[in-house]
């Protein structure tokens, strides 16, 4: 039998205060706080005294060279801006995430990967639930050149982790699957391309995930910080984007809210900017579990977050046709044709860990 449970009214609005703003009333923003903000907390003042991209420098120029013991525990929270943890029990191996965006890898690559993980990674490199690659067991001294080996095929670990924009997921039959009425792989390796190492967009309050479909049944579009999901219009057949913010899983799960725009391929990138910076200048940063997108969407509503990303492009977006009811059950398994031919057959990897040996 369910039983209400009381509230304390009061409780939760102290409770909210205290994750929201500083002690003299200032909301917890970077909009409201500016440089001030690095009271706040450790990661608010790292981020203020040095740039996260900046430590590649002292990674290949001192710390790879010197070995581990000589790497300051500021500068080791800021590895993960290139996608390097700590791998317990802390001793002297890294953990190294890098980004596949869409999920899109060709033969080179994947070739690289097995590679690399098969020479430092002991055979193993697993895949993540948001399109990313990660190798254990690498040490500092050999991780500059599993990077350079990287970006010579087109891959970086850049973003993969820290305070940044994540790897842009996509659907694994994007430009193939033929329910899909536009194909987002141009523009998430346009929008990767934008986000990857911009110093502007390396300031965020905490992750921010986006995803990229071309179908909205083809990707969780009600989980994502950002969803672009591609629509077609039935009034004038005009091909784009319906855009989701605010969702998100952790501790407190939120449901993307729809913003109830049309967004033309041109203005993609624009409004994936603009949402961004609203996290950036909006988003809370007292309390890093409170600091992620969904709080700030849940707080302003989709109507307000609508007017203010407007406010930024200078322009008032396409109102959305009414959204038609979702079939579900849309499970893409097997083999997929799509309507110029090109076939795609999946193939599971068990538990994200492929072996790393016969790939190439």
């Amino acid at each position: 039998m369910a039983v209400d449970r009381p509230t304390n009214p009061d409780r939760e609005n102290r409770r909210m205060a205290a994750l929201k703003f500083t002690e003299d009333g200032r909301l917890a923003t970077l909009h409201e706080l500016g440089d001030a903000r690095r009271e706040l907390s450790r990661n608010e003042r790292l981020k203020l005294e040095k740039p996260g991209f900046a430590v590649w420098a002292d990674i290949t120029e001192k710390y790879a060279r010197e070995g581990f013991d000589s790497i300051s525990e500021d500068d080791m929270e800021r590895f993960k801006w290139y996608g390097i943890y700590q791998q317990r029990p802390k001793t002297g191996h890294f953990m190294m995430r890098l980004k596949v965006p869409g999920g899109a890898l060709n033969v080179a690559q994947m070739r690289e990967v097995a590679a690399l993980s098969r020479q430092f990674a002991r055979g193993i490199a697993d895949i993540t639930t948001r399109q990313d690659f990660q190798m254990h067991w690498l040490t500092i001294e050999n991780i500059p050149e599993v990077v350079t080996r990287l970006q010579a095929v087109g891959l970086t670990t850049k973003g993969a982790c820290g305070d940044v924009s994540r790897n842009i997921c996509g659907s694994p039959l994007a430009g193939i699957d033929p329910h899909e009425v536009i194909n987002p792989l141009p523009l998430i390796h346009e929008a990767n391309a934008f986000f990857v190492g911009a110093n502007e967009y390396a300031d965020l309050p905490r992750k921010h995930k986006m995803l990229i479909v071309g179908n909205p049944d083809s990707g969780q579009i009600e989980i994502n910080g950002i969803a672009m999901y591609g629509v077609k219009r039935a009034d004038d057949g005009a091909i784009g984007y319906g855009v989701r913010v605010g969702g998100g899983l952790s501790t407190e799960p939120h449901l993307a809210q729809d913003l109830g725009v049309f967004v033309a391929p041109e203005q993609a990138l624009p409004v994936l900017k603009a949402i961004t910076e609203i996290y950036r200048d909006h988003g809370y940063r007292k309390n890093r579990k409170h600091a992620r997108l969904p709080y700030r969407v849940a707080d302003w509503g989709a109507e307000k977050f609508r007017a203010t990303a407007e406010e930024m492009l200078g322009v008032a977006l396409r109102v959305a046709e009414a959204a038609p009811v979702r079939p579900g059950g849309y499970e893409p398994l097997g083999r997929s044709r799509s309507g110029s031919g090109r076939l795609a057959v999946d193939r599971c990897a068990g538990r994200g860990r492929p072996h790393h040996q016969r790939p190439d």
